[in-house]
């Protein structure tokens, strides 16, 4: 019998969700040096859990977003899952709209970061590639942006969400100009 690709586009999505989920707690929970009891962790949140143990999060409670840069509404929105984005590694999700132009110009993050779009379709793109030659991706689809790496997205639809995960502070550098949502904060 014939698989219905919506489904099987659904089963991939959460594949890759679960997968990075796994990837980046084992990062964060077995990082060898300078690893830390999790009875320690700083489990900065937004989400009303204990320090320890399971979270489970209905969507009604991820429908308030905030602007990643308090006052530039206008810019990506996120809101956290799990840690801080402005101190340290986190799972967010960032929404997106089309008329935002600042993700277009080539940029870098100081730490990778992996993403997978829920809804909407975007362009992702390298210095080698252009939003012209890149290709549309949409729901289910994942990325991985290595630090450093200058790179560009466009979100093409009225607006895109996507899941992303950062290993470090959220942190943008358009070629020179570095800027952290902290600093732009201050």
């Amino acid at each position: 019998m014939p698989v219905d690709p919506n489904v099987q586009a659904r089963s991939v999505t959460f594949a890759l969700i679960l997968a990075s989920l796994m990837a980046s707690s084992r990062a964060h929970s077995q990082s060898g040096e300078g690893a830390i009891a999790p009875s320690e962790r700083n489990y900065s949140t937004t989400l009303s859990v204990p320090a320890e143990g399971m979270i489970v999060a209905p969507a009604e409670t991820l429908a308030e977003f905030r602007p990643l840069i308090p006052g530039h509404a206008d810019g990506p929105n996120i809101r956290e899952i799990e840690g801080d984005p402005m101190a340290g590694p986190s799972i967010t999700l960032f929404r997106y709209r089309n008329n935002y132009e600042g993700s277009r110009r080539l940029h870098t993050h100081t730490y990778t970061y992996r993403s997978i779009l829920i809804e909407g379709e975007m362009k992702h793109w390298d210095a080698n590639g252009s939003e012209e030659t890149a290709v549309v991706l949409r729901p289910g689809s994942y990325w991985r942006q290595p630090g450093g790496e200058l790179h560009a997205d466009h979100c093409m639809t009225e607006h895109c969400l996507a899941l992303v995960i950062f290993e470090g502070e959220v942190d943008a550098d358009f070629r020179g100009s570095p800027l952290t949502a902290r600093e732009e904060a201050q």
